[in-house]
This record gives C-alpha cells, structure tokens and sequence, in this order.
C-alpha cells in the first residue's frame, strides 16, 4: 500500500481531514459556548496570527512560480527561458500582492500593505530557491507546480465563494452586541441577515470558512519543496508535522478574536488538507525509486550520489541502455564539469547534454566490464 504521494505522507494528509471532521461534529453543538470559552477582545495572539498565519501558504504558493520557472529553464529555446524568469521571481511578486492586498492593506494602508507584502513573499521564495538546490527532473518540478497552482488555486477560490454565500456572523459582532439572538449554526445560516441590516458590513459577517486556516492548511504543499534538497529528502514528515501543528496554532489564533468559530476553522481544515491530498493524487507520481523500471532507479541513484560535493567522481561507467535512455529522459546529473561518462560497448564518443545547466559531459567508449 502506498504509504505517501510526492512526499506528502497520507497520514499527515488523513489526519487533517479527520481532525476537521472531529471539529465539525463538535462545533455543531458547541460553537457558542467555545467562542464564549475562548475569545479575548483584541488579544496580541489573535493579532499576530492575522498578520502572519497566512504566510507560509502564500509563500509556498508562490514557489509553484520558481518550479515553474525551472522547468521553462530546462528547454532548449531562449523563448522558453523568458517564460521561465517571468514565472520564477513574476509570480511570487504577485502572490505577495495578493498577501499584502487579503491581510496588510488594512492595517498598513494601501501601498505599503501591497508593497510590502509583495517584498515579503518574493524574497522568502527568494531565499529558499537559493537554500534548496533543486535535485530533481524538470517534469517533476511542472508536476510540482501544478499541484500547488490548482491546490491553492481552487482553495482560495472555495473560500472566496463560500464567504460571499454563507452569511454567518462573526463571534466578534455579538460579542459587541452583547446578544447572541443573531449566531447561525454552520448548517443554519440565515441569508436574509444582511437584508434585515442593510447597515452591516460583510466581513462581519463572512465568519464561514476560514481563510488563514485554509491556507496553513494547503501549507502542507511544503513537502513538495523538501524534496528538493538532499539535507532534507526523507524529512518530508518533519515538514508535515509542522504544517499540521501550524495549522492548529492559526485555527486557535483566529478563534480567540472572535474571527471565527471551532466549525469554521475545522472545515477549513478539511477542504484545505483534501484538496492538497486530491491534487497529489491526481496529478503526481510516486518519486523514481518506486518505479519498475530499473534504469530509472539507477539513474536517480546516481543522481543522489553525484550531487553530494563529497564524491568526486573523474569517470562515470554506464551501461549502453543506460546512457541511452539518459539521452532520452535528459537526466539531471549533478557532476564535476571535466567528468567523463564511459559507456560500456559503444563505439561513439562526443558529448551529452545534462539538465537544465547546458552543461556537456564528455563521453567515451569503454571496454570495462563492470557496471
């Protein structure tokens, strides 16, 4: 049985869609009485977690730009390459925008809310671009990206939906009303609240679902990026824990405002964690040492090997099949630029072309028997 798609461990994923669940049996009784519980009118808790609970998942939806980009970079044509930059340091910047515009606009003003925001975003993507060396395929980075483009995508598009339909207040708006006549359940919201008052701004009551828990939830998307680095490959879990203890922490943070209730933020959980699991299933594929095919597992073996600075390798002895279906899949080996490749049983030499560094290893016949 498969144990985990892309890296994402299917525990990690089924634990959050159940502790949604758990939450929404709970919250469909005790959603009053928790907010009662909980909530602190202007706590700094609550206030810190709106500014940065939603952060991580903007930032690892902008990374879905730096994977596309190196995809676009892996491609032969220079028209390819302008795509590419566009996509890896364009798209952060307006993932950030959107960050600076959903959570800092208020607060900071318009330039400096979006300004900023688009600053803050593109420099961490910046920054982990740079720390997590890239150590697989260019069709596994597209996979990648699309599955954080339609995860994230589709998640913010739910909730936008969902907060225009869904008329429930906000525990905030009672509390100051000092009356809980108005509290809908989260299957028993009423939309004729607004028309009753007309006076009432939205967003007080766009209590259902909860944005920042959402995107902590697609936030797990950030096993995608483990990935990418061998001082991390086979951590993947560690990435997800935190995500899942992120999560919780925001749905906590956003509950002791007033923000929102216990069945907010646990649907929230839900749709986030499922449709990051959907997106893996639908559009990725086990990593390469699951395949059947026995070339394949070689070649990333030796992919594994080369890119620690710690081998050295002056010579690489390949079968013939095998460097034939590295001409064939482009393999991205990560080598010394004067290294060799020796192919057993070929009479032709010249050179191979290696990822997307353009970088030409140099290849010769060899009568070497061993592999």
């Amino acid at each position: 049985m498969r144990k985990s798609v892309r890296g994402i461990g299917i525990v990690w994923i089924l634990a959050g869609i159940s502790l949604g669940v758990i939450g929404i049996l709970v919250g469909s009784f005790q959603d009053l009485s928790l907010a009662k519980t909980i909530y602190h009118e202007n706590n700094l808790f609550g206030k810190v977690v709106g500014y940065i609970g939603s952060l991580p998942g903007y930032v690892v939806f902008g990374f879905a730009g730096v994977f596309l980009g190196r995809y676009f970079l892996s491609e032969e044509k220079k028209v390819w390459h302008i795509l590419g930059y566009v996509a890896k340091y364009g798209f952060p910047l307006i993932v950030g925008l959107i960050y600076g515009y959903d959570v800092l606009k208020d607060s900071f003003g318009t330039l400096v809310g979006l300004g900023g925001g688009a600053v803050l975003v593109f420099l961490l993507d910046f920054f982990l671009s740079y720390l997590l060396k890239n150590v697989t395929s260019p069709k596994e980075d597209f996979k990648d990206a699309l599955i954080l483009l339609f995860a994230f995508v589709f998640g913010l598009g739910l909730t936008l939906l969902l907060k225009h339909f869904i008329i429930r207040p906000r525990y905030l708006y009672l509390a100051t009303l000092e009356n809980t006549d108005e509290f809908r359940a989260w299957y028993d919201f009423s939309s004729t609240l607004l028309k009753d008052h007309p006076e009432l701004d939205h967003d007080l009551v766009a209590s259902a679902p909860s944005g920042h828990t959402m995107l902590s939830a697609l936030g797990l998307g950030s096993v995608l990026l483990a990935k990418n680095h061998k001082k991390t490959q086979g951590k993947e879990w560690i990435f997800s824990l935190v995500s899942l203890l992120w999560t919780l922490f925001v749905a906590i943070g956003r509950m002791s405002d007033g923000h929102h209730f216990l069945s907010d933020i646990s649907w929230s959980m839900l749709l986030g964690f499922g449709l990051i699991g959907f997106f893996a299933f639908a559009l990725g594929h086990s990593y390469p040492e699951f395949e059947k095919n026995a070339e394949q597992r070689r070649i990333y073996r030796w992919n594994e090997a080369l890119i620690s600075r710690k081998e050295n390798f002056d010579t690489i002895l390949v079968s013939q099949r095998s460097f034939q279906m590295m001409r064939r899949k482009n393999a991205r080996l990560h080598v010394k630029s004067k290294t060799t490749l020796c192919v057993r049983r070929t009479r032709k030499g010249g050179s191979i072309k290696i990822g997307n560094t353009y970088r030409r290893l140099r290849v010769k016949s060899c009568s070497n028997p061993n592999t």
